[in-house]
């Protein structure tokens, strides 16, 4: 039997400006959280990273939560649960959780 999900609600609107959001270097990846978990009593949380051209993570797991990637510009491939997956401008990708999973910017440029 699944366990069961915790329920996730918010308690207060959020709001944030971009300029706001300092940069972290996470993995060597310069990321802004633009909507922290907390915000949203851990049902989800919304960040932007930028990857100079072969740029990567290490391959990792989320045990808590899905991650949903929508690239805006770049080449990327990803490595999820033993597949890989190209995607570019405007696509979207969805790692399940438990997914070891890692992905490069295969372009030239910034991604």
């Amino acid at each position: 039997m699944p366990a069961a999900r915790a329920k996730c609600h918010m308690i207060a609107p959020f709001h944030s400006a971009f300029a706001d959001a300092a940069p972290l270097d996470v993995f060597g990846v310069q990321i802004r959280i633009l909507l922290p978990a907390a915000a949203m009593a851990g049902g989800a949380s919304v960040f932007e990273d930028r990857n100079e051209p072969v740029a990567r993570p290490p391959l990792h797991i989320h045990h808590d939560a899905e991650e949903v990637f929508h690239i805006r510009a770049g080449r990327y491939r990803f490595h999820c649960a033993g597949q890989l997956i190209e995607a570019g401008d405007g696509n979207m990708v969805v790692v399940p959780r438990g997914a070891p999973h890692t992905y490069l910017n295969g372009g030239s440029g910034t991604g």
